[in-house]
């Protein structure tokens, strides 16, 4: 299974709605809700550069699941960032942005599909490494039964155990300097939570918690495995901070999910756990190896040249169409 794969199951699970189950304050999730995050201190090769990702519950709606119609929450993922850095006397700018949607029961807050979407474009110039780079990544993932990844409707003590599996189906198209590549996946994946920890303070732009839940989520597909550290609080009735221990996303430099703000009636509420958070992070995997590569070409100009290559996560999945169009000229170091 290809680290793709296992992004998808880990975050689909990063937005967790409470749903119609009030939080402490009393304040169910609805319509027009939002929450904002910021995944912070990413440093390629002394390019930093950070995150932001909203979330905005968008509606209500019913769908057919298991030949019963059930009430599900429609929620939008939206997300942008920008860096500019001069490496080895080059200029490099880049945008990068993020769009999705997820869709969620609303009876107990079990995911059963995310969409995402993100593009890249990048201008580089300076030293005779005049480029720009132009890359998209379509990633769609539906579960055959809704799994369950939501530990805050469970006993908040110490020792506390949540554990799901379900078959999931993963389809990506990729857009790379040029060539386009789709592939399709199915797993069996399962998500263990274990608290570990109570009482713990977290401060975050959002405000300071200090009732949260220590918790250790590991998610597991085929012979691979990831594990995360997220924070859990009764106020907020989701976690507050996540940070990725090992695994396919410990690469991944300095990288942390942390609340930034809100709009929520009952006070702070979160919408990243599990499953979405690790989408996310193979979204951001993606980003930080075609980076990695951009700058190698920097660094080993008047070394040789190096080739036009597809993500090495996409390469390793099951290809089951490439298309190619027009392709650019690899970037030749002078």
């Amino acid at each position: 299974m290809s680290i793709i794969c296992v992004g998808f199951l880990l975050l689909g699970f990063a937005i967790v709605p409470s749903a119609n189950v009030a939080n402490d304050e009393g304040h169910p999730i609805e319509v027009g809700d939002y929450w904002e995050y910021s995944i912070s201190e990413m440093d390629l090769e002394g390019m930093e550069f950070d995150f932001s990702i909203k979330i905005t519950v968008e509606s209500v709606s019913t769908m057919s699941i298991g030949g019963q119609d059930k009430e599900i929450f429609i929620l939008d993922i939206s997300g942008d960032s920008e860096f500019s850095e001069t490496i080895e006397g080059v200029s490099m700018e880049g945008t990068i942005s993020i769009s999705g949607e997820e869709k969620r029961l609303v009876s107990n807050f079990d995911l059963i599909s995310t969409d995402m979407e993100f593009s890249m474009d990048i201008e580089a110039a300076g030293a005779g490494m005049d480029f720009s780079m132009e890359m998209s990544m379509v990633m769609e993932t539906s579960y055959v039964l809704p799994i369950d990844d939501y530990i805050g409707d469970d006993a908040l003590e110490t020792g506390t155990i949540v554990a799901s599996t379900s078959s999931m189906t993963m389809e990506s198209t990729t857009t790379f300097m040029g060539e386009v590549e789709a592939s399709s996946e199915q797993n069996d994946v399962s998500i263990t939570m274990e608290i570990v920890e109570t009482g713990v303070t977290v401060e975050t732009p959002a405000g300071t918690f200090d009732d949260c839940c220590k918790v250790i989520v590991i998610t597991e597909s085929d012979d691979e495995s990831s594990t995360s550290t997220q924070y859990y609080s009764g106020k907020v009735g989701n976690y507050v901070k996540i940070t990725g221990d090992a695994g396919e996303f410990s690469v991944i430099p300095g990288e942390q999910i942390i609340l930034k703000s809100y709009g929520h009636g009952g006070g702070l509420a979160s919408l990243f756990t599990g499953d979405n958070l690790w989408i996310t992070l193979v979204i951001i995997l993606v980003i930080v190896v075609v980076l990695a590569a951009i700058i190698a070409v920097i660094m080993r100009r008047g070394r040789g040249p190096v080739t036009t290559f597809m993500p090495p996560m996409i390469e390793e999945a099951e290809t089951v169409q490439t298309t190619e169009t027009e392709p650019k000229p690899p970037i030749t170091p002078p």
